[in-house]
């Protein structure tokens, strides 16, 4: 056997042992390119859930400090007059009690 024909024979060995680590190398790479892709997607998606949150964090402040409002309206203006409405009508109903007593004892 020639030099050249060792050489051929030698390069079609290589050839034939490197052509399926290329073809893996390929479909790995293209699989990679692949997952890239599904990342900058992930990354797009997460960067709009990130506004989202920050928009219904926003939202809720809001709604706290209409609910801390409320809170001292009850606080300041509703429950006074309710205990006030309550007085009333404990004074009225003792009176009335007080009443129906002393007619039940003169007749």
């Amino acid at each position: 056997m020639s030099d050249k024909e060792l050489l051929l024979a030698i390069s079609t060995m290589m050839d034939s042992k490197l052509k399926p680590i290329n073809q893996n190398l390929v479909k790995t790479q293209e699989e990679i390119g692949s997952i890239k892709k599904e990342i900058m997607e992930l990354r797009g998606e997460n960067a709009e859930l990130k506004g989202e949150i920050a928009e219904i964090r926003g939202e809720i402040a809001q709604v706290k400090g209409a609910v801390k409002k409320i809170e001292i309206i009850q606080e300041n203006k509703i429950l006074p007059r309710l205990q006030n409405i309550e007085a009333c009508y404990t004074s009225t109903y003792n009176r009335y009690e007080k009443g129906s007593e002393e007619i039940e004892q003169a007749i």
